[in-house]
């Protein structure tokens, strides 16, 4: 991962199937099940940031995991940040942008079985 990383510019790996399938049932579950979707968004979607509840302990084992196994791209940099959103299908959802990070790390944890146009992935 980490030399894909290197190679690629900018600086991008895509991993398909990256969480174990116990990591990502949790990951999922608590996702499903916490109440911590405190912030609601106009485009039809609601989120949960870290430092109000959205901390799943799956999520702060794979963030340890990944410091240590790419040293060279994440180094001493800590997780400070962390959030998730939920989406209604009948909305538009989150907007095209950018994250401010020293290294950025997205999930999408959607059943694949949940796509209904596998052409454009929504």
């Amino acid at each position: 991962m980490e030399a894909s990383y290197f190679k690629n510019a900018p600086s991008l790996v895509v991993i398909d199937d990256f969480l174990a399938s116990s990591a990502l049932s949790e990951l999922r579950r608590f996702c499903e099940e916490a109440t911590v979707w405190k912030s609601q968004y106009g485009n039809g979607y609601v989120g949960a940031f870290l430092s109000e509840g959205f901390c799943p302990r799956v999520l702060l084992a794979v963030a340890d995991e990944l410091r240590r196994a790419m040293p060279g791209v994440i180094g001493d940099h800590a997780l400070i940040q962390a959030w998730a959103f939920k989406y209604d299908q009948r909305m538009r959802g989150i907007n095209l942008h950018a994250d401010l990070a020293k290294v950025n790390v997205n999930f999408w944890i959607t059943p694949d079985a949940a796509c209904e146009d596998r052409e454009t992935g929504g």
